[in-house]
């Protein structure tokens, strides 16, 4: 079993593009004691996420789906939380302006990508969930 400052790094970089200061990992690991204890409670899907870290989003996103409440979803939600509060990387969350024709192109992109992540994801689940099946 990982320990949360092992999947701290991918899942820092699949939320903001980079792994931040050891501060962060500090409260990662920290609020990961705190909100859900010792042992933490694991999931497929969290423990796909630790061994393939291409596959966070993908799984993030089905488990949003499917899964609100999987381990996976908890960790990456407390993680945005602590990102999202932090004056280094609150810009990342805070929304962007853009011109109408600039949310006309953008818009349909991201859907399209939260789609695809979506799908992509919800094959992953299910063929995680087939692996564990006795």
């Amino acid at each position: 079993m990982a320990a949360p400052h092992d999947e701290f790094a991918p899942f820092a970089r699949a939320l903001v593009g980079q792994v931040p200061a050891a501060k962060f990992r500090q409260r990662y690991v920290a609020g990961c004691r705190a909100c859900f204890g010792e042992p933490a409670p694991e999931s497929a899907a969290l423990a796909l996420a630790r061994r393939r870290p291409w596959a966070v989003t993908p799984l993030d996103a089905a488990c949003g789906i499917l899964r609100p409440r999987d381990p996976l979803r908890q960790r990456l939600l407390l993680l945005t939380a602590i990102l999202e509060a932090s004056p280094e990387y609150a810009d990342h969350f805070l929304p962007r302006r853009l011109s109408w024709f600039g949310l006309l192109v953008l818009l349909p992109a991201r859907v399209a990508l939260a789609g695809l992540r979506a799908v992509v994801g919800i094959a992953l689940l299910l063929t995680v969930a087939e692996v564990q099946r006795p």
